[in-house]
C-alpha cells in the first residue's frame, strides 16, 4: 500500500519549529532536513517517505495524533 502524509500534518511541520525539531530527533536528522523535505514534498508529493517510518509514527502519536489522522492513502493537494 501506498501512504501520503496528510496536508494538515505538513503545514504543521512547517510552522510549528517544536514539532518540526521532534521529529527531526524522533528520526535522527537536522532540523533543516525535515524542512527541505517538507519544501520538496509540497512541490510534488510522493508516497512513502520518511514521515510514514515507524519512528515518524511513534512521534506523532505522542503528539497526539492518531495513525489516520497523519496518513491518506489520497495524494494531497496544497
Amino acid at each position: 500500500m501506498t501512504f501520503y502524509i496528510k496536508k494538515e500534518i505538513i503545514e504543521l511541520l512547517e510552522t510549528d519549529k517544536r514539532f518540526r525539531g521532534g521529529l527531526s530527533f524522533s528520526l535522527g536528522v537536522v532540523d533543516r532536513a525535515i524542512y527541505n523535505f517538507i519544501l520538496k514534498y509540497k512541490e510534488k508529493p510522493f508516497a512513502n517517505s520518511n514521515l510514514t517510518k515507524k519512528a515518524a509514527l511513534e512521534y506523532f502519536k505522542t503528539e497526539g495524533f492518531e495513525e489516520d489522522q497523519v496518513l491518506t492513502q489520497e495524494i494531497p493537494v496544497f
